[in-house]
C-alpha cells in the first residue's frame, strides 16, 4: 500500500473525542498511523467491511440453526467465543419504511416473568419489535404501534391493552379476533368438556363458527348463538344469595349479597356476545385476511422457543440478541439489508 493517506489535506477526527489527529509515520506495509494526542491513541485508517460482514453472518447463521459452537467453528470453541464476543454488542433493528400493510399480526413472546418482546407480523415477514419490562401493558404496546403506520387491518388474542391502543392510535383500523384464541379462553372457563347442557352448546357454537365461508353463513351463525342465549339465560344468570346459603359458605361472601351461580359460564358467553357486538369476528371472510394469530404463533414464537432452547445458558442479554436476530432474519430486507446499513456507518479509524 503506498503512502497516499500522507498527501491528504485534511486531518481526520479522532473516533473517541471527535478531536483531529495528526501523522504519526508509517507501518512496515507503508499504512499511514494517526495519533490523537487528547486520547493518547493510535489509529489507522482501514476498513474491514468484507470479512467483518462475513464473522456477522457467520455469528448470525450460528445463532439461528441447532448446531453447537464446536461443530459450527472451523477452530476451538474457546477462540470461536473469543472471536465473537464483541459481536453480542450488536443490536438488530428493523428498519419501519412507512408503508402501509393490509394487515398486521401482534401478540407476545415472554422471556421471563416480566421481560417479554411485543411482536409485529405480517403473514409474510416481520415488520417491528419492542423489548417490555412490564409485560403486555397498554403503554408498551403504545411504544411498538406509534412506530407503524396503521394498517387496515389488526388480527390480535383480544387483549385489552392491544384493543384499547389501536383504537386511541388506529381508530380506522378493523380488528379480527384469534379464533383459537377465543376458543382457548371458552375452554379455561368452563373446560374441555362441559358440565352443564349451556356449556357443551357454546362449544358446539364455536365449533359451527369455524366452518363458516360466506357472510350469510356468519348471519346464520350469529342467528343461531343468539338463540341459543336466548334459550339459556336464565339459567347463566341463575344467582345464589346469601341468606339462603350454610353460614361456613357464606362466610367466604359476606360482602356480597348475592353472587352468579354460574360464574364463569356467564363470562364465557359475554366473551363472544362482546367480540360479536363490536364486529370483531367475521372481517376475514370480507377480506382474505388471517382469522388467527397461527402465523406469529407457530411461525415467530414457536421457533423462538426452540432457538432459546438449543441456546440453554445464555443469560438474558445474550437471549435478546438471539430474538433480535431471528426477527431480523424474517424481516423484508433481512441480514443483508441491515449490514449494508450497518457497515456504511461504522468508524472509518480503528484502533491499533
Amino acid at each position: 500500500m503506498t503512502k497516499e493517506s500522507a498527501n491528504s489535506s485534511k486531518k481526520p477526527l479522532c473516533k473517541v473525542c471527535e478531536k483531529p489527529m495528526q501523522r504519526y509515520g508509517f507501518y512496515q506495509s507503508g499504512k499511514q498511523k494517526w495519533y490523537c494526542p487528547k486520547c493518547k491513541k493510535v489509529f489507522s485508517k482501514k476498513r474491514k467491511t468484507f470479512s467483518f460482514k462475513q464473522d456477522v453472518k457467520g455469528f448470525a447463521d450460528w445463532l439461528l440453526n441447532k448446531e453447537t459452537a464446536t461443530r459450527t467453528a472451523s477452530k476451538s470453541r474457546s477462540t470461536f467465543y473469543r472471536k465473537n464476543k464483541k459481536l453480542w454488542l450488536i443490536n438488530p433493528v428493523i428498519d419501519v419504511t412507512g408503508e402501509v400493510y393490509k394487515v398486521i399480526i401482534i401478540d407476545a413472546k415472554f422471556l421471563s416473568n416480566k421481560t417479554a418482546v411485543l411482536l409485529a407480523v405480517t403473514p409474510d415477514f416481520s415488520v417491528g419489535y419492542h423489548w417490555s419490562r412490564g409485560g403486555e401493558r397498554a403503554d408498551e404496546y403504545e411504544a411498538l404501534l406509534s412506530k407503524l403506520p396503521a394498517p387496515k387491518y389488526l388480527v390480535c388474542d383480544g387483549n385489552k391493552a392491544i384493543l384499547s391502543v389501536c383504537r386511541r392510535l388506529w381508530p380506522k383500523t378493523r380488528i379480527q379476533r384469534c379464533f383459537f384464541h377465543i376458543e382457548r379462553y371458552i375452554e379455561h372457563k368452563i373446560g374441555k368438556r362441559p358440565t352443564t347442557e349451556a356449556g357443551a352448546a357454546l362449544k358446539n357454537i364455536l365449533y359451527s363458527f369455524m366452518t363458516v365461508k360466506t357472510k350469510l353463513g356468519a348471519k346464520r351463525a350469529e342467528l343461531k348463538f343468539w338463540r341459543l342465549f336466548e334459550k339459556y339465560r336464565a339459567f347463566i344468570h341463575e344467582k345464589i344469595y346469601r341468606k339462603d346459603v350454610p353460614p361456613q359458605d357464606a362466610n367466604k361472601r359476606e360482602y356480597k349479597p348475592w353472587w352468579y351461580a354460574h360464574k364463569n359460564l356467564l363470562a364465557a358467553y359475554n366473551h363472544v356476545i362482546s367480540v360479536i357486538k363490536n364486529n370483531q369476528l367475521w372481517w376475514w371472510i370480507e377480506d382474505n385476511i388471517p382469522r388467527t394469530a397461527n402465523d406469529l404463533e407457530g411461525g415467530y414464537n414457536a421457533r423462538i422457543a426452540e432457538l432459546l432452547r438449543c441456546h440453554r445458558g445464555a443469560n438474558l442479554e445474550h437471549q435478546k440478541r438471539i430474538v433480535e436476530w431471528y426477527l431480523l432474519s424474517r424481516s423484508q430486507f433481512g441480514i443483508d439489508g441491515f449490514l449494508s446499513d450497518y457497515l456504511s456507518q461504522r468508524p472509518t479509524f480503528f484502533d491499533t
